[in-house]
């Protein structure tokens, strides 16, 4: 996971608890202080390293971005298999204990994601659901143009991501994106579950987030990222482009239809 200091004190407080909930418990919690943090959230780290030892703390001198704080993260677990999680989100308690069986029964998968329900900020009222294809040839389809995975429901093998250099610190950006893309090139076997393994905050607004020129313009790096990697070809790659130039310049009234209608369950 990675921190930084706009995190809110009761989301993390949150995440940490659903964690330390769980019926499988991590052998460890590598937390990435991206740069400095607020006195408070200090204070909310170290109640936890009190009640849960297995936090690792790694700090940055400076905000670094997520990616560079994703990769110093990977670099400083233990173990080959590592789960993703955002520190304002919650866990299901049985998270782990399901994603580690699936991995049991199914050696050749090398990341496994899951569904995810997202709420308002304070995970209150449901909003609706972000489903995933489950298959790996349908998530290699989706990946074209959407990311095929709930990033932080991803539980993946370490070794598998190192060796695509990681996430890729160039993007901004949609970096997640861009990494899944490069993975599913080089044909790593992929699948998600079926179920809602995390509850994820988003509130009202998410579409307003996801519109707008600087969106659009970290969207189109990342699609050029899978491009260059062989994800996608240059037929592909403009047919895909002139719709996400249609799509994000569209106005918010008709945006916000879509998500709401077609790219989000209800």
């Amino acid at each position: 996971m990675s921190v930084y200091k706009k995190e809110k004190l009761e989301y993390l407080d949150a995440c940490l608890e659903s964690i330390s909930n769980q019926t499988l418990l991590p052998d460890e919690i590598v937390l990435v202080e991206d740069g400095p943090l607020t006195n408070e959230l200090y204070q909310i780290i170290q109640k936890w390293k009190e009640k849960t030892p297995i936090i690792k703390s790694v700090k940055l001198k400076q905000n670094s971005g997520l990616a560079v704080a994703l990769n110093t993260g990977l670099k400083n677990c233990k173990n080959n298999i590592v789960a993703r999680m955002d520190t304002d989100d919650i866990c299901v308690p049985e998270r782990f204990e399901k994603q580690i069986s699936y991995l049991k029964k199914h050696p050749e998968i090398d990341i496994l994601g899951s569904q995810i329900a997202e709420y308002d900020e304070k995970m209150e009222t449901q909003l609706g659901y972000r489903k995933v294809p489950l298959e790996h040839e349908s998530i290699k389809k989706f990946a074209k143009t959407r990311t095929a995975f709930n990033h932080m429901t991803v539980i993946f093998k370490k070794n598998i991501i190192s060796s695509l250099g990681g996430y890729p610190v160039e993007l901004k950006k949609m970096q997640d994106f861009a990494l899944w893309g490069h993975l599913l090139a080089k044909n790593y076997k992929t699948a998600n579950s079926d179920e809602i393994l995390v509850k994820v905050r988003t509130g009202e607004n998410l579409f307003l987030r996801r519109s707008g020129i600087n969106y659009l313009r970290n969207e189109l790096n990342a699609l050029k990222y899978i491009k260059n990697h062989n994800l996608i070809n240059i037929y592909e790659y403009i047919f895909i482009y002139i719709l996400k130039l249609i799509v994000r310049l569209l106005p918010i009234k008709i945006l916000k239809i879509i998500y709401k209608k077609i790219l989000r369950v209800n």
